[in-house]
């Protein structure tokens, strides 16, 4: 890889893959159109010469064309990521994460792209019983959302055979780190911290017995850079920690690194679109990728927190 287009890139994944890339010599393009992206992730990069920053969109033809000039692989991360947020639109939900990346595959096969990378989801699998969770495990969305991504898997499989090394499919898991968004549909850790911060009870939706994966993003970044050079592919990988934890356990684990005493949670309904129980088997990554995450969860916070 040479020259790589990123969409999302001003995001909070999207600029800590442009921030690798760039370190590692790799020119690259970002095509964002800042709705939730922000120039302000890309201080440390906007700078530099072998940074190009397109504000446009990845449904707009004429916005993607021009963003895929010279370039020769792909990472497609631009997308409406909140179940909530797909739940209250998904027609708009639809529009991004459906007929956006059909757009974008069809322009990168007239642009000769070598290779595609597809942010997915764990949310495609649902409410499944049996953990950890391996890729060839039912799909079973549960929300526009899920149902978006995987519909976007399913192009990128039709037009894998369409780019010299194929399209490579990343089902992240809950990933954390500097720069995630806070918004009314912010994640789980960034509420819990605004929350433990102001010295109020974090709300934890359900009995907070229900569990994920969380995996730190440079993790997440490593796992697109070993995609970018795996050669030809046509595979699914997950990409977590391989480590479960419930909500409950997530929120003790930060009122001790926020040291927030005699705060305890209040539990609430839970959400809509909600799975149970999540933990990424990831045998398959690593064997096929060479993937092998190392950043702890109170490590991973305590680094977020000063981030």
């Amino acid at each position: 890889m040479k020259h790589v287009l990123v969409t999302g890139g001003a995001g909070f994944i999207g600029s800590h893959l442009v921030e690798r890339l760039l370190n590692d010599g790799v020119k690259v393009t970002v095509l964002d159109n800042l709705s939730t992206g922000t120039l302000r992730n890309l201080d440390s990069s906007i700078r530099n010469e072998s940074l190009t920053m397109i504000k446009g969109d990845i449904t707009v033809q004429a916005d993607v064309a021009s963003s895929l000039r010279g370039v020769d692989s792909v990472v497609h991360l631009a997308a409406i990521a909140s179940v909530p947020e797909s739940i209250r639109n998904p027609e708009r939900t639809y529009r991004v994460n459906v007929e956006g990346t059909k757009v974008l595959l069809e322009s990168s096969v007239a642009a000769s792209v070598k290779k595609f990378v597809f942010a997915s989801s764990c949310a495609v699998y649902g409410d499944t019983k049996r953990l950890p969770i391996v890729e060839n495990a039912p799909t079973n969305p549960l929300s526009p959302y899920a149902a978006s991504k995987l519909k976007g898997e399913g192009m990128c499989r039709t037009y894998s055979g369409r780019f010299a090394d194929g399209t490579t499919i990343l089902r992240f898991f809950n990933v954390y780190g500097p720069r995630q968004e806070r918004s009314a549909y912010g994640t789980v850790i960034t509420r819990f911290v605004d929350r433990l911060k102001a010295g109020k009870s974090p709300e934890i939706h359900g009995d907070g017995l229900q569990t994920r994966d969380f995996v730190y993003v440079t993790d997440v970044v490593e796992a697109i850079v070993l995609a970018l050079e795996c050669g030809r592919s046509r595979e699914v990988y997950n990409i977590g920690s391989g480590k479960e934890l419930s909500i409950i356990d997530l929120e003790r684990t930060l009122s001790s690194v926020l040291n927030a005493k005699g705060v305890e949670p209040r539990f609430g309904k839970p959400r809509a679109g909600d799975i149970r129980k999540s933990v990424a088997g990831i045998t398959k990554a690593r064997a096929g990728l060479g993937f092998d995450p190392h950043v702890t969860l109170e490590s991973g916070l305590r680094a977020m927190l000063k981030g």
